[in-house]
């Protein structure tokens, strides 16, 4: 019998706890065949067609590319994903998502982590509660968490729970050594959010100055990371591990994250939000590392002794959160 399979119908068994199930009755009820074609196909002397494939993976959301990888040795790539539901996660589900994601973090001694992408990544929001809020917000807003509603964001203060889970995993991030390629506009996004939440009635104008004057306290926490040339605590100043930054006036592409944890190497696609997609495969993770070694070639150091693009960047962000400013007041 084919061990994929075999595999998928023990999938599908394992689905079902109780003792009177009977496998040939489900697949006949799925497939709408007799109960001797069922057998045949369970015990592996008749071949499942493609469509019947198909229509079982469906029915029992089993993933098949998973089942190739594991079972069949074919040159296939599974990948996770830690996924949250918008319509009913709170803040401490967002945040302990992302705690999972990248749980080996902490667990080991050599860490390289790399960043690159045109969106800040979202640890650096940690440090600032009220622009996790409403991030946080906008994520169930534009995810379809409220339906699509245009609910209105009611306060920017967080619990100090949360607080204190945030506070932890900023402390998580910066105690490792970073490296972080930042395209063009790494701002415009969480800019764009800003005034997208003014426009459709999200925030007040009060909300809406707090969170102006948050996002200039951000970027001079930035600057002076930059300046450094390593993370620490905004409110002890605690030094963390050593951040080098860089910025890449050519990459228009998506967010993309390589680390590797003694040796242990994991990649990911999309980290701005908890649905991160990951995968350990070394095929995989090469060609990220790859690609991400590629851009760096072409990025300008802004960290330590760079004071000229450090201070030409830092201008343009500014001039930017200045433009910002401008806008709302235009929107209010």
């Amino acid at each position: 019998m084919d061990s994929t399979q075999k595999a998928l119908f023990q999938s599908i068994k394992n689905l079902f706890k109780k003792e009177t199930f009977s496998l040939v009755d489900e697949i006949s009820e799925v497939l709408h065949l007799e109960k001797g074609a069922s057998y045949k196909r369970i015990s592996g002397n008749t071949a499942l067609k493609i469509d019947e494939v198909v229509t079982l993976c469906l029915h029992y959301n089993i993933s098949f590319d998973t089942l190739l990888e594991t079972h069949s040795g074919l040159n296939q790539i599974s990948f996770i994903t830690e996924h949250v539901s918008a319509t009913n996660s709170t803040m401490r589900d967002f945040l302990l998502a992302f705690g999972r994601t990248f749980d080996s973090l902490r667990k080991g001694r050599e860490n390289e982590l790399i960043f690159l992408g045109n969106e800040l990544s979202l640890p650096y929001y940690f440090d600032f509660p009220k622009l996790l809020k409403f991030l946080h917000h906008m994520w169930h807003h534009e995810k379809g968490g409220y339906q699509h509603q245009q609910k209105k964001l009611d306060s920017l203060e967080i619990s100090s729970e949360n607080r204190q889970l945030a506070n932890y995993l900023s402390h998580e991030f910066n105690n490792h050594p970073t490296t972080e390629i930042w395209g063009p506009g790494i701002m415009n996004a969480a800019f764009h959010k800003l005034k997208l939440g003014i426009r459709i009635g999200i925030i007040d104008r009060q909300q809406s100055e707090e969170l102006y004057q948050e996002f200039f306290h951000l970027l001079e926490h930035l600057k002076k990371v930059a300046e450094v040339g390593y993370k620490f605590n905004i409110e002890s100043g605690r030094p963390y591990g050593d951040a080098y930054l860089l910025i890449n006036k050519y990459y228009f592409g998506g967010s993309q994250v390589y680390y590797n944890t003694d040796g242990y190497e994991k990649a990911f696609l999309s980290t701005e939000y908890p649905d991160f997609i990951h995968t350990n495969d070394p095929r995989y993770t090469s060609r990220i590392r790859e690609k991400i070694y590629n851009q760096k070639a072409y990025s300008v150091s802004i960290s330590r002794d760079n004071a000229l693009e450090r201070s030409q960047y830092f201008r343009s962000l500014t001039q930017e959160w200045e433009r910002l400013g401008k806008e709302i007041e235009s929107l209010l």
